[in-house]
C-alpha cells in the first residue's frame, strides 16, 4: 500500500480541469452540510441558513482555486511534472483541507458562530477533515488508477507500432543507403552542429543552451548551443525526431521501450539506457505520430 504514495501522479497544470475538481468538492461540502447537517449545525436557528450553509460550500471552492494558482507562480512547471508523485497531492490536499478550515473558522466569526482561538480552530480543522478527506483521498487514488491504467494499455500499442516503424525505417536505409541531415544553427547565427538523423539520440534544453546527443565512432556525444529548444526543434526535418516535454526532443528510432504510468509515458532510449519523460501535453503527438 506504501508504495503507491511514491507512484508518479500527473501534475494537472489545466485551469479549467482545476476548477471542475474545486467545484465538485464546494458542491459535495455544500450538499453534506445542508442535507445532514451534523455538528450541531441542526440545532442552528437563523435567518437564511441555507444560504449560510451554502457558503461554507463557496470557500471549500474558493480556497482550493486561490491555491491552484499560487503554486502555478510559486513553483517551477518543467521540473515538478516529471518529478510529482501520490504523496505530493496528498499533502497539498492536506494544506488545502487546513486552510479550508481556517476560512470556515473565519466565516463563522462573521456569521457570529464562534470566536476566533486555537480551540475553535482545531475543531473546524476536525469537522472539515471528517467532510473532505474521503472524497479528496478517494478522488486522488482513483484518479491515479484511471491514468494508470489508460497510459499502461497505450504504452503497449504504443511500442509495438514503434518497433515496426523502426524494422522499416532500417530496411529503407539499408537498401537506398540515404541518410537525412540535420544542421542545427545557433542563436549567434554562426556555430551550428551537422548531424545524421540516424545519429541524433535526443535534444535537451539547459538554461540558455541545449544539449545535443548523438552517437559517434560507436560513442555517445554531446555537443551545446545556445539556444532555445524550440529554436532547433524549429530546425528539424525527420519525420521522427519530435518533441516529447517541455525539456527534450528525442529520436523515436533511438526508443528502446516505452512505458506507461499515471504522469503518461517514459521512453528508455537504446543508449546507456537513459529515460526520459513524456508529459501529458504530447502524448497525444508521440501517439499520432505512432500510428501512421
Amino acid at each position: 500500500m506504501l508504495k503507491i504514495l511514491f507512484q508518479p501522479y500527473p501534475y494537472i497544470s489545466d485551469v479549467k480541469s482545476n476548477i471542475r475538481f474545486h467545484l465538485w468538492i464546494g458542491l459535495f461540502v455544500a450538499f453534506f452540510l445542508i442535507v445532514f447537517q451534523p455538528f450541531g449545525s441542526d440545532l442552528w436557528i437563523t435567518e437564511y441558513k441555507l444560504l449560510k450553509l451554502l457558503g461554507y460550500g463557496l470557500i471549500s471552492f474558493l480556497v482550493p482555486t486561490l491555491f491552484f494558482f499560487l503554486r502555478n507562480v510559486i513553483f517551477d512547471k518543467t521540473d515538478i511534472e516529471t518529478k510529482y508523485v501520490v504523496w505530493h497531492e496528498i499533502v497539498w490536499y492536506l494544506l488545502i483541507l487546513l486552510s479550508i478550515a481556517l476560512g470556515n473558522l473565519i466565516y463563522a466569526f462573521f456569521l457570529g458562530i464562534n470566536s476566533i482561538s486555537f480551540t475553535s480552530f482545531f475543531i473546524t480543522v476536525g469537522i472539515v477533515i471528517s467532510i473532505g478527506i474521503f472524497p479528496v483521498f478517494a478522488s486522488i487514488l482513483i484518479k491515479h488508477q484511471n491514468y494508470l491504467a489508460i497510459n499502461q494499455k497505450a504504452a503497449i500499442g504504443l511500442e509495438k507500432n514503434l518497433h515496426d516503424i523502426q524494422t522499416k525505417e532500417t530496411e529503407e536505409n539499408t537498401q537506398n543507403q540515404n541518410t537525412t541531415k540535420l544542421n542545427f544553427i545557433a542563436e549567434n547565427e554562426k556555430d551550428n552542429l551537422t548531424i545524421e538523423a540516424s545519429d541524433l539520440v535526443y535534444i535537451e534544453s539547459q538554461d540558455n543552451y541545449s544539449a545535443f546527443y548523438f552517437q559517434k565512432d560507436g560513442q555517445l556525444k554531446k555537443e551545446l548551443l545556445r539556444g532555445s529548444l524550440k529554436r532547433f526543434e524549429s530546425q528539424i526535418s525527420a519525420p521522427y525526431v519530435t518533441r516529447c516535454h517541455r525539456r527534450y526532443v528525442v529520436n523515436l528510432g533511438k526508443v528502446e521501450h516505452i512505458k506507461g504510468n499515471a504522469q503518461g509515458y517514459q521512453i528508455t532510449l537504446n543508449n546507456n539506457f537513459t529515460v526520459i519523460p513524456v508529459s501529458r501535453n504530447y502524448t497525444s503527438q508521440i501517439s499520432q505520430l505512432l500510428d501512421k
